[in-house]
């Protein structure tokens, strides 16, 4: 259903749906949420606290969608600093999680 494994490694095929959620609250991601979380901070500054998970490989897309100067702020261990922030209309960060509780590592952005 969208999905196969090459040498034990699950890869995604080309049009997979995945879901996304549109947040205008602060809000902490969890394995229970999609993987791709859309912001509108058009009403205030907006934090978005990464779970500190010890399972490999959970991976969100976070993007601020709305124009205003509001900025989003994702807490966290990314790349090796302390948070990371989108500040633009449309900008984006994909993060994937590591082995160690709360580090995670950037795959994308824009």
């Amino acid at each position: 259903l969208g999905a196969f494994t090459v040498n034990g490694v699950l890869r995604m095929a080309a049009g997979t749906k995945m879901a996304g959620q549109v947040y205008t609250a602060n809000i902490t991601l969890d394995w229970t949420k999609p993987p791709n979380a859309l912001v509108d901070a058009s009403s205030g500054p907006i934090i978005i606290t990464l779970t500190s998970t010890l399972e490999i490989g959970l991976t969100y897309t976070i993007k601020k969608i709305d124009s205003s100067t509001n900025t989003v702020t994702i807490l966290g261990t990314i790349d090796g600093a302390t948070n990371y922030a989108l500040s633009t209309q449309y900008s984006w960060v994909t993060v994937i999680s590591t082995s160690t509780a709360g580090v995670w590592y950037i795959t994308g952005k824009g």
